[in-house]
């Protein structure tokens, strides 16, 4: 099987998405299948908006998992320092729904 390269500018992407719900009021952010993927308020105005499955796929890889497909809806975490402070990001994956991810901040 080849091997996926790493689309650049989803982890740029990635990272300002994790960084704007630490900042953010707690509410879960949800990426689906059926919506484009969401402009970040207060991100760069040249970040580009990478493709919704390279999203994903760098989302899963942070979180520990493998990025190919699940039959099964999966969790995992993100742990990241965010100005010094130790923060994690709870994942839901549903690769089969419209609601491909659900990220949470936990506590």
């Amino acid at each position: 099987m080849p091997k996926k390269t790493e689309y650049p500018h989803a982890v740029r992407y990635v990272n300002f998405l994790l960084y704007s719900l630490s900042k953010g009021d707690g509410a879960p952010k949800v990426l689906r299948k059926s919506e484009s993927v969401p402009k970040i308020a207060g991100a760069d105005k040249d970040l580009d908006v990478p493709p919704l499955d390279h999203v994903i796929n760098r989302l899963k890889f942070v979180a520990g998992l493998n990025p190919e497909p699940y039959a099964e809806p999966t969790r995992g975490t993100v742990s990241l320092t965010i100005g010094g402070k130790d923060c994690a990001v709870e994942c839901l994956f549903d690769d089969s729904a419209d609601c491909l991810c659900t990220l949470k901040m936990k506590g």
